[in-house]
């Protein structure tokens, strides 16, 4: 026996639709069952938008601006990027700067990841990508499954095995425009 009631979400749009279909012969019966339908219709439409509305939200990082913290910009990070013995090796993802310095084998100038050095790889590490384009902070183009993943390896490698040492200027820039607009409501 087919369901006389159907309920769709497109889940591009968000658009949702509900079928009611009923073989009661009694006017009562039908009007107390498409009102039932009809409700739990409403119901299920305000669940299905709610979950098409509600993106995954990423890991903000805040950084808080009572502690002295070091603040790179692109150029100063580049500095870091294992190509001089003498100095540490950093890297940067969600503008969340880490001293990979004991992951040298790996980061180092002859590591399989040294490309991530010295910059914030952000996009490269969600893609898990070494490629030139990849290798920047924007993560604009990612789904929410990949700022997931994103979030996962942040916390479960980068901030589990190595120490942050500062912050990219751009995160304090967008963390004051934040802060800014919040005023302005």
């Amino acid at each position: 026996m087919s369901n006389p009631h159907s309920f769709h979400l497109n889940p591009h749009s968000g658009a949702t639709s509900c079928n009611v279909r009923s073989s009661v012969s009694q006017q009562q019966a039908e009007m107390e069952g498409a009102m039932s339908v009809k409700i739990s219709c409403l119901l299920l439409s305000l669940v299905g938008i709610s979950l098409v509305l509600g993106a995954y939200q990423p890991i903000k990082i805040e950084v808080d601006k009572n502690v002295e913290t070091k603040i790179f910009t692109d150029e100063e990070i580049a500095n870091y990027d294992g190509s001089q013995e003498d100095k540490p090796i950093y890297m940067a993802v969600k503008g969340a700067v880490f001293d990979v310095t004991s992951g040298k084998s790996f980061y180092g100038k002859k590591g399989p990841y040294n490309a991530l050095a010295g910059k914030d790889a952000t996009l490269g590490v969600a893609k898990m990508s070494l490629q030139p384009e990849d290798l920047i902070s924007d993560v604009s183009s990612l789904s929410d499954e990949q700022l997931k993943e994103l979030d996962t390896t942040f916390e479960q490698v980068y901030t589990a095995k190595y120490p942050v040492v500062g912050y990219m200027s751009y995160l304090i820039d967008q963390q004051e425009a934040d802060a800014a607009r919040r005023e302005d409501l």
